[in-house]
């Protein structure tokens, strides 16, 4: 499911893009090899169904362990740096001419259109139409 193949590659590349916007800094250096694979992890994962369970599993680490690092080393916990990472990458696609709320919605990972109105609202302050509108001027 989600955006069809062709967007797929533009969709990585918009998402790279967003990330410089995310404003995340590491504090100290311990568990900071952990931290780079749970955020490999999330970077690789993020447009798909993910959850904290789902990523424990994986990466064999336990979800508090997780919870601890994220809260720790970037102030965040597993759900707000998700979230934060989709509307990131959603940001990037609602840029884009032609990408409508829906695309932009399923294709940053979010589950209903729903869902990611409610999310972006709470992270922007502004409905996802209202920022297409924004940036297309």
């Amino acid at each position: 499911g989600g955006a069809p193949e062709y967007m797929r590659g533009l969709l990585l590349a918009v998402c790279a893009d967003a990330l410089r916007h995310l404003a995340l800094k590491p504090r100290g250096n311990d568990g900071i090899d952990t931290l780079r694979s749970i955020l490999l992890y999330i970077d690789a994962n993020f447009t798909a169904p993910l959850d904290i369970d789902t990523l424990a599993k994986n990466l064999h680490i336990s979800r508090s362990h997780i919870s601890h690092i994220l809260r720790s080393k970037l102030g965040t916990t597993f759900t707000k740096y998700l979230t934060a990472k989709r509307i990131a990458c959603a940001r990037g696609m609602l840029r884009r001419e032609g990408c409508s709320v829906t695309e932009a919605a399923l294709g940053s990972g979010f589950e209903t259109v729903r869902t990611f109105n409610r999310a972006f609202i709470r992270e922007t302050g502004v409905t996802p139409r209202e920022f297409r509108r924004s940036q297309r001027g």
